[in-house]
């Protein structure tokens, strides 16, 4: 049977495991959320880019009406 002194040094260690598993944990957890705002980000600036790029299609689009139409009248 494991002396007392023993059975302290196991329990420091098994306190000490247990807090870096507790850690451990919420530093996956705050990755996760960090990972969850850069997808957010990214999602929004690809909707900003399609929005844009179909701004510029639209006036390119214009200009070449506006260009076609000039040179047939």
């Amino acid at each position: 049977m494991p002396s007392d002194e023993v059975i302290d040094k196991i329990n420091k260690e098994l306190q000490i495991m247990s807090s870096q598993m507790e850690s451990l944990a919420q530093l996956t957890n705050e990755t996760s959320l960090q990972f969850d705002y850069i997808k957010d980000l990214a999602l929004s600036q690809a909707s900003l880019f399609m929005g844009a790029h179909s701004v510029v299609q639209s006036i390119n689009e214009e200009k070449e009406e506006k260009a076609s139409s000039s040179t047939r009248g």
